[in-house]
């Protein structure tokens, strides 16, 4: 019969339904058997039908079990009747194939392994005539793993953005329930927010049911969402520790960044009564709104500065709001170029207003639908470009205004205050479209639009340049206060001596400067570098070029600079350095003894071409000035030139521009990159004079008529004929002399071939072929006391020039 629900019939017959004539055996599967001994013995089919039939074993577990709980094996059986005595026994096999007999009718694993158990019950019954009837049945215990206690990780506690969280690793694979909160998920991590403050224990349930033990240590979680300023008897101190970008600072107190800290904040209110001043050099930043309650006041100080990181960040004012600002020195007559950092502010003589003291008649904007120049001279042709202004009321716009003309010297420096103290009035923040326009007519380099910074702190140029190069030819000039030239008094936007060689320039390359350096007299700084460096500080007028007509000028508070810029809100134009990776760049300066100076800019960079890239090259803004100097891309003059990565075989023509006569200098201003170092030589080729000089080693002195030369000077990396490194070695080898008027000229190696006489203005005065000799001597040469310069020709064509006193 099968093993599984066989069932066995026997009527009052027995099982042949007759007499047995022989041994009979009866088979519940392959290997158990009962002998039926009706004819002989006294144990039949009858007896074992009437107390219940054969033995039936039944196993049972509390599988499945979680690693580290004991498996219990039920032992149970049906047939047989409780007379009878029933014999139990285990055999377990593990999950490593081991195997254990026991004996007893319940067995308790305590430890056991993970995995799969197989566990078999046999129960036997002794009958009568030692007859022994046996059953056996196997079961299968699951013992899953039980997941070891979370690992506890960053624990954030409460702030102003988000209730406290905790980080928990060494979750277990598949699904999982952390509790208390019953919180579902799966992955290895994972962060538990929406905790309030208290100490938390957590567990994690695998997919299997099985939970660990609670995690190790204690989460706790605290509110910081805030923390108020405010004086305890006679300390101030911040009632939950210094204020994070997560915090909600509220001042109750007095607090000034001359003696304290800088303040980063989540969002910052100053209480009623109560006053907040950020100094020179200190910062406030804020993530999102600032509030100035009724009867508080907020100060900025000159190179203090207020910064606002979401461009959704708002600026509520009901107290008071002040903003410093202090020039750098001008003369009398002179402008400075200005933006505001508030929603208006009012260009007025009245007493008490930012501007009382200065000359509210001679305040302008630019308007570029007036600019009309067919002269191409740089000026309006009417004059009308430069329109009156009243009221500072568009954010992002600049405007000139007349310093004071009553002062008791020159130069000056003075300090102004914008303030606002009406709800109306507050500080500008976040998103402002500024916008700018074409000019009229068919010139295409003079789209000038006077625009400013209208936040309360510096702005990166970099940055502005950059979310604004489609619309802009990205290079900004800024306005520098340089002193006049001969006296002249500036008396308007457009009188001669407001040339564009007083705009310092910057774009991606770099800046050009109008002097070498300024005083800061009245400043914390003895001194500022005048080359514009990448930040642009608040309150700070500057023109750009539009490439498009009636578009907007985008700032946001991305492009604020924050205090881990050092000097950020220093250099103001009338921003400080900001170090960063060297450049292969350099400066030349083209300047004489009477002060006149122009600057002009060289770099070389990967991703620049020699042709024109916007953003990388910066247009001479010609405006009349007394000189200009300049290098050439085809035909437009350039103060500003990125070329594409340094090869000394590279050549720049370089111009310029003089409106007097007279003796001018070129030298290097300072050099960076591949030129800081003694490797790579910088030459300027005279080809008037057909000189090649070495300006690493000295100024290049020459003379010059006024006008225009585009033609006369090559910058270059190597000497034409001999290569850098073996120049200086032939100088050496010609000597030059000068006695009584007798010049003497001696050739140590070569033959001399051709001496050529000429004076400083490039006019040649002698002139002697076909030498062919060691030794030459000029005499009795016509010429007034003057220097000379003395140009030697070699019969290998090498050149060498001289400068003498005759």
């Amino acid at each position: 019969m099968p093993v599984e629900n066989a069932v066995l019939q026997v009527s009052g017959l027995g099982i042949n339904g007759g007499i047995c004539s022989n041994i009979q055996s009866f088979y519940v599967g392959l290997n158990s058997s009962l002998t039926d001994s009706d004819c002989e013995g006294t144990l039949k089919f009858s007896y074992v039908s009437r107390d219940g039939g054969t033995p039936n074993s039944k196993p049972s577990s509390n599988t499945p079990v979680c690693e580290g709980n004991s498996v219990n094996l039920f032992g149970a059986y049906s047939g047989i009747g409780s007379d009878k005595t029933i014999v139990y026994s285990w055999s377990i096999v593990d999950p490593n194939n081991s195997t254990v007999i026991r004996t007893g009718q319940n067995q308790a694993i305590a430890i056991p392994l993970v995995g799969i158990y197989k566990a078999t019950l046999k129960c036997t019954v002794q009958y009568d005539n030692n007859t022994s009837l046996s059953n056996s049945e196997t079961i299968t215990i699951v013992v899953n793993p039980t997941p070891q206690h979370p690992i506890i990780g960053v624990t954030k506690p409460i702030d102003c953005n988000s209730s406290g969280s905790v980080v928990l690793s060494s979750l277990p694979t598949g699904n999982w329930i952390i509790n208390p909160g019953a919180i579902t998920g799966s992955g290895t991590s994972t962060t538990v927010t929406g905790l309030t403050v208290g100490y938390y224990s957590l567990t994690v349930t695998n997919q299997f049911g099985c939970t660990s033990s609670a995690t190790i240590g204690s989460i706790v979680i605290t509110d910081q969402s805030s923390s108020t300023w405010k004086k305890v008897g006679n300390v101030s101190s911040w009632s939950n520790g210094i204020p994070t970008i997560t915090t909600n600072v509220i001042l109750a107190g007095n607090y000034d960044t001359t003696s304290n800290d800088n303040i980063t904040a989540c969002s910052l209110t100053v209480n009623s009564g109560f006053a907040l001043t950020i100094a020179d050099g200190k910062f406030v930043t804020i993530q999102n709104n600032l509030t100035v309650n009724n009867g508080s006041n907020l100060k900025i100080t000159n190179q203090g500065s207020l910064v606002v990181i979401s461009d959704l960040g708002t600026v509520t004012n009901n107290g008071t709001i002040k903003v410093n600002k202090t020039t750098t020195p001008f003369e009398k007559f002179d402008y400075t170029y200005w933006s505001s950092p508030l929603t208006t502010t009012p260009i007025s003589n009245t007493p008490g207003t930012t501007f009382s003291n200065w000359r509210s008649d001679r305040a302008y904007y630019f308007n570029p639908a007036n600019f009309l120049d067919s002269e191409d001279d740089g000026f309006d042709d009417n004059q009308d470009d430069w329109v009156g202004a009243t009221n500072m009321d568009v954010p992002g716009k600049g405007y000139i205004i007349m310093g004071p003309t009553w002062l008791s010297s020159y130069p000056a420096v003075e300090s102004v205050v914008f303030n606002a103290n009406v709800s109306t009035n507050k500080l500008n923040t976040g998103i402002i479209n500024t916008p700018v326009s074409l000019t009229p007519g068919t010139f295409t380099d003079d789209d000038w639009n006077l625009i400013g910074n209208p936040y309360p702190c510096a702005i990166d140029a970099v940055k502005f340049i950059n979310a604004n190069i489609t619309n802009i030819d990205a290079t900004l000039y800024f306005w520098t206060h340089k002193a006049n030239l001969g006296g002249e008094l500036n008396l308007g936007p457009d009188a001669f001596n407001f040339s564009q060689s007083d705009y310092a320039m910057f774009n991606l390359t770099g800046g050009t400067a109008t002097s070498k350096t300024v005083s800061t007299t009245g400043s914390a700084n003895t001194s500022v570098n005048s080359i514009p460096l990448g930040n642009i500080a608040s309150c700070q007028g500057f023109f750009v070029e539009a490439q498009n007509n009636n578009v907007n000028l985008i700032f946001n508070n991305s492009m604020r600079v924050g205090s881990a810029t050092i000097g950020a809100n220093t250099q103001f134009f009338k921003s400080m350095p900001v170090k960063e990776k060297a450049k292969d760049r350099f400066w030349l300066n083209l300047e004489n003894k009477d002060g006149m100076f122009s600057q002009q800019l060289v770099g070389y960079f990967e991703n620049s071409t020699n042709g024109f890239d916007n953003g990388y090259d910066g247009l001479l803004n010609d405006g009349g000035n007394y000189i200009n100097f300049y290098s050439l891309i085809d035909d437009s003059a350039y103060k500003i030139q990125g070329r594409e990565s340094f090869n000394d075989n590279d050549q720049v023509h370089l111009g310029y521009f003089t409106a007097v006569a007279g003796n001018f200098n070129i030298n290097i201003d300072s050099r960076e990159g591949v030129f800081s170092t003694n490797d790579n030589e910088v030459f300027i080729e005279d080809k008037t004079l057909e000189i090649i000089h070495n300006l690493k080693e000295s100024p290049y002195s020459f003379s010059t008529e006024s006008g225009t030369f585009d033609d006369r000077f090559v910058l270059r990396y190597t000497d034409k004929t001999l290569g850098a490194k073996s120049f200086k070695k032939i100088e050496n080898t010609v000597l030059v002399s000068n006695l009584n008027k007798q010049i003497s000229i001696t050739s140590k190696i070569e033959m001399i071939d051709k001496v050529e006489v000429y004076d400083l203005l490039g006019r040649s005065i002698y002139q002697k072929m076909n030498i062919d000799a060691k030794e030459f001597i000029i005499q009795n040469l016509v010429s007034s006391r003057q220097a000379l310069l003395i140009k030697i020709v070699l019969h290998d064509g090498q050149i060498v020039t001289n400068k003498i006193i005759y």
